[in-house]
C-alpha cells in the first residue's frame, strides 16, 4: 500500500496580486465586451471570451489538453448550469467552441451569460491549480494590474 502524500493537503498562500479565477474570467469577458451597447452584450462577450481562451490555450497546451480542460470544467459547472451540456469543443483542424449561440437563443442572454462565465471561471480555476494563478493570468493575457494584453505571444 502506498502512503498518502502528506504535502498534498498543505495549502500554499496565494500571492496578494494574483487575480482569482472569477476575476480573471470577468476581465476576459469585459475585454470582449468593449464599447458595444446591446442588451445581450454579457452573453455575447462571455461567448467570445470562451472561444478566444479555447483557441489560445489550444496553442499552449495542445488541442487534446484544451479539450480535456474545458470538458472537465463543463462537468464541474454543469450541476449549477445544466444548459452547458449543449456546448461542444472541437480539436481537429481548428480549435473551436460550438453551441454557445444556441444556448443564448434557447435559454436567453442572462442565463447563458452567467453559465458561460461560470464555465470560463472553472477553466481558469483548473488551470490555476495546475500552473498557478499568476501564470494562468499571463497565459490568457491579463496582467496583474488589470491591463489586458491579449494572449501571451498573440494579439489582443
Amino acid at each position: 500500500m502506498i502512503a498518502p502524500n502528506t504535502h498534498s493537503s498543505r495549502t500554499e498562500p496565494v500571492p496578494p496580486d494574483t487575480p482569482d479565477a472569477r476575476e480573471l474570467a470577468r476581465r476576459l469577458i469585459a475585454r470582449e465586451a468593449g464599447p458595444r451597447d446591446t442588451p445581450d452584450i454579457g452573453a455575447k462577450a462571455a461567448q467570445l471570451a470562451c472561444e478566444r481562451v479555447y483557441r489560445d490555450l489550444s496553442r499552449w497546451i495542445g488541442g487534446t489538453g484544451c479539450y480535456t480542460l474545458f470538458t472537465r470544467a463543463v462537468v464541474q459547472a454543469q450541476p449549477f448550469h445544466p444548459l452547458l451540456s449543449e456546448v461542444r469543443f472541437g480539436t481537429h483542424s481548428e480549435p473551436r467552441v460550438t453551441g454557445t449561440t444556441q444556448i443564448v437563443e434557447t435559454h436567453g442572454a442572462a442565463l447563458a451569460g452567467v453559465a458561460l462565465e461560470s464555465l470560463l471561471t472553472e477553466v481558469l480555476d483548473l488551470l490555476g491549480r495546475l500552473i498557478g494563478g499568476d501564470v494562468t493570468a499571463r497565459l490568457v493575457g491579463v496582467e496583474e494590474t488589470g491591463n489586458d494584453q491579449g494572449p501571451r505571444g498573440g494579439s489582443a
